[in-house]
């Protein structure tokens, strides 16, 4: 398996800009992000393809061998989900805590289904995720935090800006979600994480507890182990 393009989605930016309480907008919002991100996979393929076709193009070896390196038709785009609870947050408050828990699956779900529907729409696979590095949630919490008050407030002195979640709440064993249009397409695959303190390695059997119920559900595709908490902080000037 092959990743092709991977683009991140700003969820706390979109909801930022839509508004508290206006969840329509923000859904829209979401679609469009999904919808660039998109163009610009589909702006690569077309690019590469054409590199490849031409005798004198960068790529003709490559696409035009035995064992071509460049699986333009094979490989996958990525979009990576970032900040879903954050923007639920922005668009609800903290007395609504189901409201908010569902404005994020919500979220999740829009990524997914509009993902699926304009990928087709270009012949592209397109996996939905989590993002794998904090790259993202960083840069776009540095960008929000300058563009909006609001989102400068979030952080204290010296604390990075950061939509990765430093301080989990809830259960050490969550599911997280994952779509593929290839591999389920009636539905919103799971990723298993088990989160553990770092300073305290979990027992064998914990671990062994929580693969063998990862491997009896079938929606499960994914099983991590998650070190938290987390902190990142700025340097000193």
């Amino acid at each position: 398996v092959s990743i092709a393009t991977v683009a991140a989605v700003n969820l706390v930016g979109a909801a930022l800009r839509a508004g508290s309480g206006r969840e329509e907008a923000f859904l829209r919002e979401v679609r469009r992000l999904v919808r660039l991100a998109l163009d610009a996979a589909a702006a690569r393929v077309g690019f590469l393809a054409r590199r490849g076709e031409a005798r004198d193009g960068g790529l003709w070896t490559l696409r035009g061998g035995t064992d071509p390196l460049v699986d333009l038709e094979g490989a996958f785009h990525a979009i990576e989900v970032v900040g879903a609870d954050r923007a639920a947050s922005v668009l609800a408050s903290e007395t609504q805590p189901a409201r908010r828990e569902g404005l994020a699956a919500a979220a999740w779900a829009q990524v997914v289904t509009v993902a699926a529907e304009e990928g087709r729409a270009r012949a592209l696979s397109v996996v939905v995720t989590a993002p794998a590095t904090e790259e993202a949630p960083q840069r776009f919490a540095a960008v929000d935090a300058a563009r909006f008050d609001r989102a400068a407030r979030w952080w204290p002195e010296r604390e990075a800006a950061t939509y990765a979640d430093a301080r989990p709440a809830g259960p050490s064993i969550v599911a997280e979600a994952v779509g593929s249009d290839r591999t389920h397409p009636g539905g919103i695959a799971r990723r298993l994480v088990r989160r553990f303190d770092p300073e305290k390695r979990p027992p064998l059997d914990d671990l062994l507890t929580t693969l063998e119920g990862g491997a009896a559900d079938a929606r499960i595709v994914e099983l991590a182990l998650d070190p938290w908490p987390r902190r990142w902080l700025r340097p000193r000037p």
